[in-house]
């Protein structure tokens, strides 16, 4: 179990580093995109919206839509030999006492 954690710590290590070296004053927290200069805000499935008109139902067709949208820049922008960094952020509810912290996903 150790050697896991050794592991993981000197894989955090790297990330930092390269993080520093390759995005210079960028700080992993909320609101990351408005940190850096080079960034990019797509808004997906325009004109549709997460739930039905005057319900709590989820509207499928939004999250269709959303899905191959984002698919579809994915693998404009990508190609299968890069490395990519994923940072994702939970959000938390005022009263929540749950601690969520910012996650990196690296393929």
């Amino acid at each position: 179990m150790e050697n896991n954690l050794a592991k993981k710590e000197e894989k955090e290590m790297h990330l930092n580093k390269y993080i520093q070296t390759n995005f210079p004053g960028l700080t992993l927290k909320p609101n990351l995109t408005s940190q850096w200069s080079t960034s990019i805000h797509l808004k997906l499935a325009k004109g549709f919206y997460p739930f039905k008109e005057e319900s709590d139902e989820l509207n499928p067709d939004y999250f269709h839509t959303v899905y191959h949208q984002a698919i579809s820049l994915f693998h404009d922008l990508f190609s299968a030999d890069e490395e990519i960094i994923l940072v994702t952020n939970s959000y938390r509810y005022k009263n929540d006492r749950r601690k969520f912290a910012t996650r990196i996903f690296r393929q």
